[in-house]
């Protein structure tokens, strides 16, 4: 017979949110200043040795998630060491400029006028 509780437990699980406790201290990670965090094995972390136990991909995925539910964005650079990572203003996407060339510019596509 399922047993009934006062309240849910809370669940580890990486991005925070939705009630969960996060696994990484985002709000820390996320506050504006620009931080290295140190790639290592799970049992560095423990230690304090190391920041994340995650492929860089993986990690920078994580965090643009936690970036996105606190309306901040997110630069990052990856390194030899880990990723470095700074929260800023939050642009929504339909303001963010177009990528590329604007059209007519010398590989930009359109139509581009023929200098002699």
């Amino acid at each position: 017979m399922a047993q009934v509780l006062e309240e849910l437990p809370k669940q580890t699980r990486a991005g925070g949110g939705g009630g969960r406790e996060a696994m990484y201290p985002y709000d820390e990670w996320l506050d504006g200043q620009p931080r290295m965090l140190v790639e290592g094995t799970k049992e560095q972390v423990e230690k304090g040795e190391a920041d994340y136990a995650s492929k860089k991909a993986t990690i920078l995925n994580l965090l643009r998630g936690a970036a996105e539910a606190r309306k901040v964005g997110l630069k990052s650079v990856s390194t030899p060491e880990g990723v470095a990572v700074q929260a800023v203003e939050y642009v929504p996407p339909e303001q963010r400029p177009k990528r590329g060339r604007p059209p007519g510019s010398k590989n930009g596509g359109g139509k581009a006028t023929k200098s002699s």
